[in-house]
């Protein structure tokens, strides 16, 4: 199913909500993720940063409770309370074979970049994959691989170091004592702390404090869309 949804807590759509003027201005250009400070159009992301903030995601139908007016469905990308503003069916007319995409997506010029995962890093990541339950890794070798995946890419933001690179700290042995910048995301309500260097990303530490401080239920991973109905018909 489609689900076509706002992008509610984007900081350039509510400033210019809050705006007295008649009329906005919007960043044409913008650098995304693996192209390392390079700039390209909007329209040419999927940037949720637009001057129509609006977002398009597939998701899978768990269950359809007509009684309640509620659909339950998985593999959402939406934080939670995001508001929907329509669905759609999913038909097979919406898979194109032969398809073009932005040349920068495809793009094989990256850096030859390498993932490292400390020692105290690992053995967290190690008793992650053995103890919880998730839908995109079921041992050590998966997870890493999805971190892989995703830190390769560089996601930091273009405004905190995106494309920089400290020097090589292949002998931190992990603690309080790192003095080089480095950066924090949430991969599945993981928190992975890692530092960029010449060759490559490299795991300092990771924690499960944003899981545990979300308190999530087992249908965290699930999203709930309901048909609130008008009480006078």
């Amino acid at each position: 199913m489609w689900v076509i949804f706002l992008f509610d807590q984007n900081t350039n759509w509510t400033d210019a909500l809050c705006s007295e003027s008649e009329s906005f201005t919007y960043t044409a250009k913008i650098a995304p993720p693996r192209l390392f400070g390079k700039r390209v159009g909007v329209f040419s992301t999927r940037s949720p940063h637009r001057p129509n903030p609006i977002g398009l995601s597939v998701v899978a139908i768990q269950a359809v409770d007509e009684k309640a007016g509620v659909i339950h469905v998985s593999g959402v990308d939406l934080t939670d309370g995001t508001p929907i503003l329509d669905i759609k069916p999913y038909i097979p007319h919406d898979v194109v074979l032969e398809h073009k995409v932005p040349a920068w997506v495809v793009s094989e010029d990256l850096p030859a970049w390498q993932l490292q995962v400390m020692p105290e890093a690992e053995a967290v990541l190690r008793e992650l994959a053995t103890e919880r339950a998730s839908p995109f890794y079921s041992t050590y070798e998966e997870l890493r691989a999805l971190l892989r995946d995703v830190l390769l890419q560089d996601v930091r933001s273009i405004h905190k170091g995106r494309g920089t690179v400290v020097e090589d700290k292949s002998s931190f042995k992990g603690g309080a004592n790192f003095s080089e910048p480095f950066f924090t995301c949430n991969i599945d309500d993981i928190a992975v702390e890692f530092v960029a260097l010449q060759n490559a990303i490299q795991i300092i530490r990771c924690s499960e404090e944003y899981r545990n401080a979300l308190d999530p239920g087992p249908e965290d991973n699930k999203l709930v869309i309901e048909n609130k109905r008008n009480s006078h018909g």
